[in-house]
């Protein structure tokens, strides 16, 4: 009996190793080309994000840059309106345009996306500020120099300045 159980044995065991080495073999092959797939997936998607985020940096720098105060003022000219008029004109082609891209937020980082709010944020409240320091009957220039006087007097780097920094190292770090 012992014989024949060693016999059984001298066959099984190695029968068992080798079974459980192919299985340990062909679970490895498995996860090797499932990690494949998935690196193939991320480089299609990549492939197919990366221009719509290089779109959104395009399209959010043109933003900023719509809403610094020498290219705002200068894309809308006063004219022979008031300055609350202005004010309102001002105003809303900066939340139109805010409004505008409001979905390129998905493509960016948190951190990004506060800085251009910072900026949208801080220029009404420079418009607001300045249009409640002039006089109620003041025209549209005048409103438009204290906007420009203001600017050029802050001591403080304009926050889109920082944003477009920003902007600039978030591309830098896709490449």
């Amino acid at each position: 009996m012992e014989t024949t159980l060693l016999e059984i044995a001298k066959y099984t065991v190695p029968s068992v190793i080798s079974l459980a080495a192919a299985l340990l073999m062909v679970r490895l092959f498995l996860k090797k080309e499932e990690d494949y797939k998935k690196f193939e997936i991320t480089i299609k998607n990549k492939n197919t994000t990366l221009p719509l985020r290089l779109q959104s940096y395009e399209r959010l720098t043109l933003l900023i840059e719509r809403m610094e105060p020498n290219n705002l003022l200068t894309r809308i000219l006063p004219s022979d309106i008031s300055a609350k008029d202005y004010q309102l004109m001002l105003i809303s082609t900066i939340k139109s345009e805010f409004d505008h891209n409001l979905s390129q937020q998905i493509y960016v980082s948190a951190n990004l996306w506060s800085a251009i709010v910072a900026v949208r944020n801080d220029m009404l409240k420079n418009i607001h500020i300045v249009a409640a320091s002039i006089p109620t009957d003041a025209s549209a220039s005048q409103l438009c120099k204290a906007i420009l006087n203001q600017y050029y007097e802050m001591e403080n780097p304009a926050p889109h300045l920082a944003a477009q920094e920003l902007l600039r190292e978030e591309v830098k770090s896709l490449f």
